[in-house]
């Protein structure tokens, strides 16, 4: 969110909709299912709740909408930042980071990184 608000006037949406090479559709849509596998996890819950049906469609309601602009506008913001997609790599983002506010924002992205590895590992083991 840091990243996002500090970003927002450098945002260009004419990079994010330019093209230079073809897309990788395959890994588009394996991305896109990848995101999006949470949701299944709500419906194991559904016998735990007085209206399911009710909770289930308000709570797709506020996610969907919400994992969108959390999962788009941070990739808008990086190409705002910096349009060549050919500086993209693992760990591109904690440079645009500090390109953006300094030190302290590119060393949050790297601790935020290392948690999340660690919780990976930990929901793996």
């Amino acid at each position: 969110l840091i990243f996002t608000t500090f970003g927002l006037p450098s945002l260009q949406p004419s990079r994010c909709l330019r093209a230079d090479t073809d897309a990788d559709w395959s890994l588009l849509v394996s991305w896109i299912l990848w995101l999006y596998c949470g949701f299944f996890s709500l419906g194991t819950l559904a016998g735990e709740l007085e209206r399911p049906r009710h909770t289930f469609l308000c709570s797709i309601a506020i996610l969907f909408p919400a994992v969108l602009i959390l999962n788009t506008l941070p990739l808008a913001v990086a190409l705002g930042i910096d349009g060549d997609p050919l500086n993209y790599s693992a760990g591109y983002f904690d440079v645009l980071a500090g390109r953006l506010a300094g030190k302290w924002l590119e060393a949050a992205f790297q601790l935020g990184a290392n948690v999340c590895l660690v919780g990976l590992y930990n929901a793996a083991v």
